[in-house]
């Protein structure tokens, strides 16, 4: 038996009425409908399904965005095959735990100067003096305070006995 040509078959009067709960949602969140948005919501309810047309405006009221943030949404779902709110949760989990590892893994860098590394015609640059011969004289200056307190530790040693 075929439907009769001005009534709606029961599974056009469902489509409308499942339409209608989401259009009523994005009248209640995103303001007024209008004919073209209405059209793109039709659109992804007829490929993704209501419940995920439904969870991708849910998302985006929570990022405070519009109707295009979700149709964002629905296109890289589209793009990676999500079917069901529990794919999406799976994809939720995975993008932080990829997030949660970029921002611990993390590493500062320092930005050193080129001259702090370089060996040949260093210069001290307090006292203006090549670095090579500071060291040189730390050096003998270093020797000669040994060798004192080596006579002085002599001196106490002898005197002691």
């Amino acid at each position: 038996m075929e439907p009769e040509v001005g009534n709606p078959s029961e599974s056009e009067v469902s489509s409308r009425s499942s339409y209608q709960s989401i259009f009523d949602f994005y009248q209640q969140n995103f303001g007024m409908l209008n004919p073209f948005i209405s059209q793109q919501i039709q659109h992804w309810i007829d490929d993704m399904g209501e419940e995920l047309v439904l969870e991708a405006m849910e998302l985006t009221l929570k990022q405070q965005k519009a109707w295009k943030y979700a149709e964002g949404i629905l296109k890289a779902w589209a793009n990676r095959n999500v079917r069901t709110v529990a794919d999406v949760r799976v994809l939720e989990a995975e993008f932080k735990n990829k997030r949660g590892f970029k921002q611990s893994g993390r590493v500062r860098k320092e930005m050193v100067p080129d001259w702090l590394s370089q060996d040949t015609g260093e210069v001290d640059s307090q006292t203006s003096t090549p670095v090579a011969v500071a060291n040189d004289e730390f050096e003998e200056e270093k020797h000669k305070l040994e060798a004192e307190l080596k006579a002085l530790h002599e001196e106490l040693k002898a005197g002691k006995e």
